[in-house]
């Protein structure tokens, strides 16, 4: 408390001081403002000349209208003007544009109340004068991958050369400072995009990946990445903060208006095929598409684009998808109203089989799983999202529906072996015995237990969200009062069958198999949830713009479970005959029901949130100068009503959170060549209400959970100190960002470890002395004056302090476990493009070390390095090849199968038909059958290396077709 006490103490006295920052008379003065478009289209005309004249029509000062907000944007929805003015007197103000009819307007500010330090002007439209057209001029020049515009970097796509077929993916990977996921989150020079946008329209909100595998290189002009002011601050006329970091892909103008689309189709060997459907139509105020994908070759990457085929970037398993959508956008050209939505459908189907070894560490002598998983996964789901926003002069508004439902299916196996010596020392005929049904006499004397089950399952769950706000400006002053509110409903269901087999080797144990044939009816989380929120925003354009709130919320869900030992019937044993997921009668299998891991459970929360926000910016002939101060309070009341193992728990739990999100302070040059941003981020985390619950859950007999009445709340700090620099001439950029966290309260899965029977018992608990460092360093800059040869470099370092909780029944109390790890990463990139070939040289290089004081603790070091080429030909005859190769070496794991070296060739060609209608393209995927996908884990209690089956290497031919109907031009 103490801690929280100073810390708001000092943001407090942080917002006083920049109150003060400004000097000056504010009460003679008023800020006037507006903006200008063209009469008939309804469209900006930035550039347009604002002259203030005095009642006898002399000068008094003048702007333009400016070419975005104070965010940088380069599109916007309007262009501005803003003049200061003396108070109490009349004026005339004039708006001049070349190619226009110059207009005025009389301004009276001899009205203005105590409070009212600005005044909206009405939207003035300018009409078009006739003029003759000028000569075109043809200019030449070397193009510059990216530019800054104000805070917007803007990205030439035609500078990029991709192969032909490449969608936005490819584009995306190859932007300086730009990195995406495989889930398809974008970052760039380290921070996440939050919202990818087209045209400057949202598509398909929070779900990225959709315009990154569809939408077609070819169409795209720039990208442009920038700090978007939310829909309130433009509302407002003033930045309110939260702003969003976007990335807003504008398409070439002949793509801009009118039908465009692609249809792929294509077979290869091994069964694979790929099919896929883009349409989407445009008009200045419209948008809608449609889009299929089926496939299943799961893998997005393309020859010849970078040679980055990390195997622990190869989606795992076979995976048959399927998935139709929807999106569109219209809004009015007088942006009094916007509305969008989506709607898609998806099914997959993953076959997925992997093989773990596994390192437990322990104070008297490490184990060793060794786990084989087979799993047949088929999952359906639609989901759709709309969104309403309207507004007038003083009152905008937002209506958001949303609903979710999905449905799956599942079946597979799972098998595991645990000994107390490394399986590298037993042979390969031994280690073959260990999945069979009967275990060899060799067998059961190294191994500690034996674990074999089969599974089946199937469930569904939906849910359904609305959301509504408002914000209200104050008459006569800047003010605004925001209301907001949102309710919403889950619900779902779900059937689990399990034949599970322990077979104990050690100890009292010795000989003895526990064999469990378990179903499970259970109710997933079911219930409501809404809130209600009001808040109050106090401006002054010349300080400080400060946001008072309160918000409500009310929380109830209800879950259980029922457990039935089938095997406790006749003929439902072990030896049974019956499939997995078939069930006796009702009468007979509701005799089996085991109390002590059934559950039922009820929740209610109650949540008030305080909360105080600060944002403030400030413009100097030398600096700008950005500093945001987010502090929510929550007061929380959970009450829990659990039943379980005939018992009944009922509590009440009381917390007070605090969260520091979004807190940041910034410092520019006027030029943008320096910025530097520090950050401090609070994360504060209630435990699970039923972790308190001390009951006793043995369903899974290797793995018996217990509850803690005892856990705390857990917070996480973090510092973070970015730079960046920029020289816009040579087209060069340094990014450095250092960070460092602190965990208090962690909550850890802590086990107790049975020698004997190799049974874990967990229990959650509260440990501390969790950090974590990390530096990075990117750099990319041209070498050449034509700017053909380019180099880009990222260097990180990271540093892990990991603490757990491990102990053994032979020493129970001395469990905590500490490992520090530490990892250098190096991604090395250098191209060379010319008018025929692009050639792409990449070396990635990983080194992890891990250290324990830990008796038993095998000291780990690890290298993973990359390197190869990718190459990009043009031939005669419009043929393109694509290709990439790439050795993967792998040195230092604990599995010696796993030190590998592999060679991975790729390789495309292409060929466009009918004049570029259709593009043929013929693909070969690892052609040398080289390419496996193994991960590897670490933390304080074990080290995983798991290898996961891939799709295996094929060649396949692909059509695709091109549409473009634009409207005839009228004469």
């Amino acid at each position: 408390m103490k801690k929280l006490i100073c810390i708001i103490t000092s943001l407090l006295v942080i917002a006083s001081a920049l109150s003060q920052s400004y000097k000056g008379d504010i009460k003679n003065i008023v800020l006037i403002e507006g903006h200008v478009a063209d009469h008939v289209m309804h469209k900006p005309i930035p550039g347009t000349l604002v002259e203030q004249l005095s009642e006898d029509s002399t000068v008094i000062q003048s702007t333009k209208a400016g070419g975005g907000y104070s965010d940088g944007r380069t599109t916007i929805k309007l262009a501005r003007y803003r003049l200061i003015m003396e108070r109490n007197k009349r004026y005339i103000l004039r708006f001049s544009r070349e190619g226009y009819e110059t207009e005025y307007l009389n301004l009276d500010l001899t009205d203005l109340r105590s409070r009212e330090i600005d005044r909206k002007m009405p939207m003035i439209y300018l009409w078009r004068s006739m003029t003759g057209k000028l000569d075109e001029v043809v200019v030449k020049a070397t193009k510059l991958l990216f530019y800054h515009k104000g805070d917007t970097v803007v990205y030439d796509a035609s500078a990029f050369r991709l192969p032909e077929g490449s969608m936005l993916d490819a584009l995306v990977e190859q932007l300086p400072g730009a990195q995406l996921n495989d889930n398809g989150e974008i970052f760039v020079n380290g921070k996440k995009v939050n919202e990818l946008l087209l045209n400057g329209k949202s598509f398909f909100r929070g779900n990225h990946r959709i315009m990154l595998d569809n939408l077609p290189n070819y169409m795209v002009s720039t990208i442009q990445v920038y700090d978007k002011q939310n829909e309130r601050s433009e509302f407002l006329g003033y930045d309110t903060g939260n702003k969003n970091f976007v990335m807003d892909v504008k398409l070439k103008k002949q793509y801009s208006i009118g039908w465009i689309g692609n249809l792929e189709g294509g077979g290869g060997t091994e069964g694979r095929y790929r099919g896929r459907l883009f349409a989407t139509r445009f008009t200045d105020h419209s948008q809608v598409s449609l889009y299929a994908n089926v496939n299943n070759v799961n893998e997005n990457r393309k020859p010849g684009q970078g040679g980055n085929w990390s195997p622990d970037k190869i989606s795992g398993g076979e995976i048959d998808t399927r998935l139709a959508g929807l999106n569109y956008a219209i809004d009015d050209r007088n942006q009094r109203f916007k509305l969008s939505g989506n709607a898609q459908f998806a099914h997959t189907d993953n076959d997925l089989n992997s093989h773990t070894d596994r390192m437990n560490f322990l104070q008297t002598g490490n184990t060793y799983d060794r786990i084989r998983t087979l799993n047949r996964e088929k999952r359906l789901s639609l989901s759709t999202d709309h969104r309403l926003y309207f507004k007038r002069s003083r009152v905008d508004f937002m209506l958001s529906p949303q609903f979710y439902y999905q449905k799956h299916e599942n079946s597979g196996s799972y098998s595991s072996a645990t000994t107390d010596s490394e399986w590298a020392i037993h042979g390969k005929e031994l280690l073959d015995q260990i999945f069979m049904p009967d275990a060899g006499d060799e067998l059961r004397e190294i191994l500690i237990n034996r674990n074999l089950q089969n599974r089946k399952g199937n469930g569904s769950d939906w849910k359904g969200t609305l959301k509504a706000s408002s914000n209200i400006k104050m008459k006569y002053s800047p003010d605004a009062l925001n209301l907001s509110a949102s309710v919403a409903f889950k619900g779902g269901e779900e059937e689990r069958f399990e034949q599970n087999r322990v077979d104990y080797y050690r100890g009292q144990s010795a000989g003895q198999t526990d064999f469990r044939n378990h179903y499970w009816n259970n109710r997933p989380a079911e219930g409501y949830d809404y809130k209600l929120k009001a808040g109050y925003t106090y401006k002054n354009w010349l300080w400080p713009t400060y946001t008072l709130y309160y918000q409500y919320g009310q929380q109830y869900e209800t879950s259980g479970s029922a457990l039935y030992r089938l095997e406790q019937l006749d003929g439902w044993g072990m030896d049974a005959s019956h499939d997995i997921g078939s069930l006796p009668s009702e009468e007979l299998y509701r005799n089996t029901l085991d109390a002590a891991n059934s559950y039922d459970s009820r929740q209610w929360e109650r949540t008030h949130e305080v909360g105080f926000e600060l944002n403030w910016s400030k413009k100097t002939s030398r600096s700008k100068w950005w500093a945001q101060v987010r502090i929510p309070i929550t007061f929380g009341e959970s009450h829990l009503q659990h039943h379980q193992a005939e018992k009944d728990t009922a509590f009440t739990r009381k917390t007070t959170l605090l969260n520091m999100n979004s807190t940041f302070f910034q410092w520019k040059t006027p030029d943008e060549k320096h910025t530097l941003t520090f950050y401090y981020d609070i994360r504060s985390q209630a435990p699970k209400m039923t972790y308190f619950v001390n009951v006793t859950n043995d369903a899974d007999p290797l793995n018996v959970m217990t509850g803690n009445p005892g856990l705390k709340d857990s917070y996480r700090y973090q510092y973070k100190l970015d730079y960046a620099l920029r020289n816009k001439k040579k087209q060069r950029t340094t990014y450095l960002s250092l960070s460092y966290a602190d965990m208090h309260n962690s909550v850890a899965m802590g086990y107790v470890y049975d020698h004997q029977t190799g049974i874990r018992t967990f229990k959650p608990e509260n440990v501390n002395g969790n950090w974590d460092a990390s530096a990075q360093l990117d750099f990319f800059s041209p070498l050449d004056k034509q700017q053909k040869i380019k180099l880009s470099s990222s260097l990180s370092g990271n540093y892990y302090h990991s603490v757990d909780l491990v102990g053994t029944d032979e020493n129970p109390v001395d469990r905590r476990s500490i490992v520090n790890t530490f990892r250098l990463a190096e991604n090395l990139n250098v191209k060379y493009q010319s008018q025929q070939f692009t050639v792409n040289l990449n070396v990635n290089a990983g080194w992890n070390n891990s250290q324990s004081s830990r008796k038993d603790f095998t000291d780990i070091n690890a290298l993973d390095l990359h390197y190869g080429l990718a190459l990009q030909w043009k031939l005669p005859f419009d043929w393109q090849f694509n290709t990439d190769l790439t050795m993967y070496t792998r040195r230092g794991y604990a599995a010696e199968e796993m030190n590998t070296d592999d060679l991975v060739w790729n390789a495309q060609l292409t060929r466009p038909l009918f004049k570029k209608r259709i593009l043929l393209t013929v693909e070969g995927f690892d052609i040398l059958k080289q390419l496996n996908n193994v991960t590897r884990t670490l933390n304080a209690q074990a080290r995983m290396e798991t290898y996961t089956n891939v799709i295996p290497r094929y060649l396949m031919v692909r059509l695709t077709y091109r549409l473009n109907v634009t409207p005839k031009k009228k004469h």
